[in-house]
């Protein structure tokens, strides 16, 4: 249809064209009205919301303590916001160190920190640091080096407000009378929530005002040289309360020989322990032994007193006390074969001469001078003494105003010399494996009973000692061998040899070392003409093979270390090598040698001298063969 006809239909030609009406314009509601329940219902129910609501006392007590949490937490933001604003006084935190201002030296002695936080805050990460000069001993504290100032730290952890405590320090205070020495405490922490790091510092002064355990040496004045002497050391305890673990060290001159002490020393020859030392108790120690020295030489004794703390030994106070060697009024002097340093060995005749002279300016009388021998080497039966008397018993020779009539008085000036010699055994008495490093001692003792006011003294003696090392020796046996029964090597060739044909033999080697440990020890020799070393070699008794040089001939058998006794209380040290002969023209109807000298070279360690010994050479009839007879070592055509 076309538009203009439905134009047409839809509008009358007297009204202006507009749209239709939406349809749904055309209906409207139907609104009922409420029925009597409907309204009735309606008033009560606002009558029921304008009334105030109804708690139950459950209802009501949470209530209650909800409003009071909701108050606190008001009022306790408040105070940290005011407190948080108000800057930190590190005077509320309170610290202080207290202790005694005077002490004696060693006494123990407590200091004490204390602190308490009245701060409105927690301090955190809290610290105690406790510092004390050189000098300053803390008591189970860590070790520090003399002369230096220690400290140690403490974490306390969390000091929270209000918090208090304390802590002791036990200490020794240690140094001269009048010293003061500084202590000091410090307080490291941080108040809670913030990163700034506050300290409180506290410092004493500690002044020793007088010892506690007094230590006083005495010693002679004047010392001969070589004589014995007696130190006393005397300790005291002048403190008002005891030491306990007491400790005496004694730092004895150079040159002395202690011989004994009352009471026994504790550790080695200058150490005693004593448990405790009461208030104003004591005690002494006797000591007695030989002092040497060159005259006018000064000889100085010292002593330390203090506790043991730790295993640690704390010293208190130390004394010295001086001897001088004075100029002996007699003079001796021994020798042995006119030589400083005599080596002797076995068999050998020992010459002793011994000299002495008054060195003083009035008579010495009644002189009596010994000599005593000691040693498992010496053979008394070969003592040649033309003067003195022997006692066998003690070893000794002495001579007297009975057989040297000068020795009734010796004046000013006058000396002489005594002379005497023995015999060494021939053998090493070796028995054991401790029988090593002899030595034969003399010692010469010279005394006079009468010397009038010098040194205040009624005896005065002199010694002279000499201890003569006796050297070891090493030793090699060289034997040879056409039927074997020891070695795994095996002979062949014509017995008697002949004339351009080849025999051989084994060579046993054989070590021996008597006395001393021997180091650097080597076998060597040279094959004679016509013999050829085969290459078979069986190491019997060693750790080491000997080895042959081609271009010189020469077998060389390096040990190197080898102990006393070998040979002896012990199997010798050996080596089996085969060896080869091939005799010429010029030596047939002959014996001829087979194997030249062997010679062995070492160093003796306990005497430092070099030992040699050089065996003789072996021949074609093989002496040490039981199985071959004379007849049977000549070279035949």
């Amino acid at each position: 249809m076309p538009l203009e006809e439905l134009e047409k239909k839809l509008y009358r030609p007297e009204e202006p064209k507009r749209p239709l009406e939406p349809s749904y314009r055309k209906f409207r509601p139907v609104v009922e009205e409420p029925t009597h329940e409907e309204e009735k219902a309606a008033k009560e129910w606002l009558e029921e919301t304008k009334k105030p609501p109804v708690f139950t006392p459950k209802q009501k007590k949470i209530s209650k303590i909800f409003f009071i949490i909701f108050i606190l937490l008001a009022l306790g933001g408040g105070a940290a916001f005011y407190f948080l604003r108000q800057p930190f006084l590190t005077e509320q935190v309170v610290f202080t160190l207290t202790g005694p201002s005077e002490v004696r030296v060693g006494e123990k002695v407590v200091f004490t920190v204390n602190y308490k936080n009245n701060t409105p805050v927690v301090l955190s990460g809290a610290e105690l640091v406790f510092s004390y000069q050189a000098g300053v001993v803390l008591i189970g504290g860590p070790a520090v080096e003399p002369g230096k100032s220690g400290a140690i730290s403490y974490s306390l952890g969390n000091i929270g407000i209000g918090g208090e405590k304390k802590q002791e320090f036990p200490l020794r205070i240690i140094g001269e009378v009048d010293n003061t020495k500084q202590i000091e405490a410090k307080l490291v922490y941080r108040p809670e929530n913030s990163s700034a790091k506050f300290e409180n510092a506290a410092k004493a002064n500690v002044t020793i005002a007088a010892h506690g355990l007094v230590l006083d040496l005495e010693a002679p004045q004047k010392v001969l040289d070589g004589e014995k002497v007696n130190y006393v050391i005397r300790y005291s305890n002048v403190s008002q309360g005891p030491f306990e673990n007491v400790r005496i060290e004694a730092a004895y001159p150079e040159n002395f020989y202690f011989e004994s002490a009352d009471p026994k020393p504790v550790i080695g020859s200058n150490v005693w322990l004593i448990d405790d030392v009461d208030a104003d108790a004591g005690g002494q120690i006797f000591i007695k032994g030989i002092l040497r020295g060159n005259e006018g030489e000064n000889k100085t004794l010292k002593a330390s007193i203090g506790i043991e703390e730790n295993q640690t030994f704390i010293a208190f106070r130390e004394a010295k006390a001086s001897s001088q060697i004075a100029s002996s009024p007699i003079l001796i002097a021994s020798s042995v074969n006119e030589v400083a340093d005599y080596i002797a060995f076995p068999s050998d005749t020992l010459k002793y001469k011994i000299t002495y002279k008054n060195n003083s300016n009035i008579g010495l009388r009644e002189i009596v001078l010994k000599a005593q021998l000691s040693g498992a080497m010496l053979d008394f039966s070969g003592l040649s003494n033309p003067t003195g008397s022997f006692d066998g018993r003690t070893g000794t020779i002495t001579w007297s105003a009975g057989n040297v009539p000068e020795f009734l008085v010796l004046n000013p000036g006058e000396g002489g010399e005594l002379t005497f010699s023995v015999k060494l055994k021939g053998n090493y008495p070796i028995a054991t494996f401790t029988d090593k490093n002899f030595t034969v001692k003399m010692a010469a003792t010279i005394e006079t009973r009468s010397t009038g006011l010098f040194l205040a003294q009624e005896k005065i003696s002199q010694t002279s000692e000499i201890t003569t090392k006796i050297g070891g020796r090493l030793s090699v046996r060289s034997k040879a061998y056409f039927n074997d029964q020891t070695a795994p090597i095996a002979n062949t060739g014509p017995l008697p040899p002949r004339v351009n044909q080849t025999t051989t033999y084994t060579i046993h080697w054989q070590v021996v070392n008597f006395s001393n440990d021997s180091e650097n020890v080597t076998v060597k020799t040279a094959l004679p003409q016509g013999v050829n070393w085969t290459g078979k070699v069986f190491n019997l008794r060693s750790e080491t093979s000997p080895e042959y040089n081609e271009r010189t001939g020469e077998v060389t058998w390096d040990i190197g270390k080898v102990q006393p006794g070998i040979g002896v209380i012990l199997p010798a040290q050996e080596v089996v090598f085969q060896i080869s002969l091939t005799p010429t023209l010029t030596q047939a109807g002959r014996i001829v040698p087979i194997f030249n000298p062997t010679t062995i070279s070492g160093k003796d360690e306990f005497t430092g001298v070099s030992l040699s010994e050089t065996t003789i050479p072996i021949p074609s009839d093989l002496p040490d063969d039981p199985t071959v007879g004379y007849d049977q070592g000549t070279v035949l055509q």
